[in-house]
């Protein structure tokens, strides 16, 4: 007997009449697509299953761990850390011999922690409310669904964004990508990490603006309009450039406003800082950011920005222009998120 994942299905109407078998008609399960050598399909896989509502929020991770450990067999392995996928090199995983990896990943440690930054470029359809016993940072830490993630075909591999991780342990102590996969000589189980991630990254100021600001209002075509919070404001990053020029592009919200909160008062009010994870394959280091809340027990996620979508105030015509992070004002930050 075939089974649906949990799912509550009609098995007697979709088994044939000796119920050996499901019908011609029925599609097996809801993980479907296969798994494929790149990390798309098991981000495939993520995003149906965030649409799915769960009878205990608890079981968010759970639920995909048969998933995670088929794609972590394989011998190009998709690893993750608390349901975030870190892809390794498939260049060098599929065509070389393993010590030619391990000797690789030693002299360019910078490659395993871009990768997994590319795997923290999620984004959700809609602002969504805290899921507890989940980080921020991590998918799973928020109850709603996933938009189609910016995959690891959209991002570059070869451009350096210069971010390392921490990963907290649930003994205190925190240990490397490097240490936590044996490119050290070491392994830690990553069964036992804990929600804390320490990063060392570059990161840019915005501002945030609503659709109602002249810049945008003016700005802005239907095409460029973000289609997340449809029936809501629509809200966008303001970045400044070295040459004082200011550029906008929209800001895709994982933190709810929320009725009768501070929230959308903090977010016009406040300056907010941006961890730069990755750069686009299209485009000369157009830098995709995930959006932070500095708390007094860490950073929070509440966003992301994709750079590839935006434009200058100063062009008459509002026309997207492509933005190069170097023009950018960047500042060397330590960060534990939560």
């Amino acid at each position: 007997m075939h089974c649906h994942e949990s799912i509550q299905t009609p098995l007697e109407a979709f088994h044939t009449n000796d119920r050996r078998r499901y019908r011609t008609c029925i599609r097996h399960g809801m993980f479907r697509g296969g798994f494929g050598k790149r990390c798309w399909p098991l981000t495939s896989h993520i995003q149906k299953y965030s649409e799915k509502a769960l009878t205990y929020q608890s079981d968010i991770l759970r639920g995909m761990l048969g998933i995670f450990r088929a794609f972590e067999k394989f011998s190009y392995p998709i690893h993750h850390i608390l349901g975030v996928p870190i892809e390794f090199d498939m260049d060098l995983t599929y065509w070389k011999q393993q010590g030619a990896i391990y000797k690789q990943y030693r002299a360019y440690p910078w490659k395993l922690s871009a990768s997994f930054a590319r795997g923290l470029c999620w984004s959700l359809q809609s602002p969504a409310p805290r899921r507890d016993g989940f980080p921020s940072w991590s998918w799973t830490g928020w109850a709603g669904s996933l938009c189609e993630w910016l995959t690891f075909e959209k991002l570059s591999a070869q451009e350096n964004p210069g971010i390392e991780f921490r990963v907290a342990l649930e003994d205190g102590s925190f240990a490397t990508l490097h240490e936590l996969y044996g490119f050290t000589g070491s392994k830690v189980a990553v069964s036992k990490t804990s929600q804390n991630l320490d990063v060392e990254a570059w990161t840019i100021q915005i501002l945030i603006v609503s659709s109602s600001y002249p810049e945008i209002s003016q700005g802005s075509t239907e095409s460029e309009k973000p289609t997340q919070q449809e029936g809501m404001r629509e809200f966008y990053a303001k970045a400044e450039l070295n040459d004082g020029t200011s550029v906008y592009s929209p800001l895709i919200l994982s933190k709810q406003p929320g009725d009768g909160s501070d929230f959308v008062t903090r977010l016009h009010d406040s300056t907010w800082d941006c961890i730069v994870l990755s750069y686009r394959k299209q485009a000369s280091r157009s830098p995709v950011v995930m959006v932070i809340e500095d708390r007094e027990d860490g950073a929070e996620r509440i966003g992301l920005v994709d750079f590839w979508t935006c434009w200058s105030d100063i062009d008459e015509s509002r026309s997207s222009i492509v933005l190069d992070d170097r023009k950018l004002l960047k500042t060397r930050r330590k960060i534990r998120l939560s």
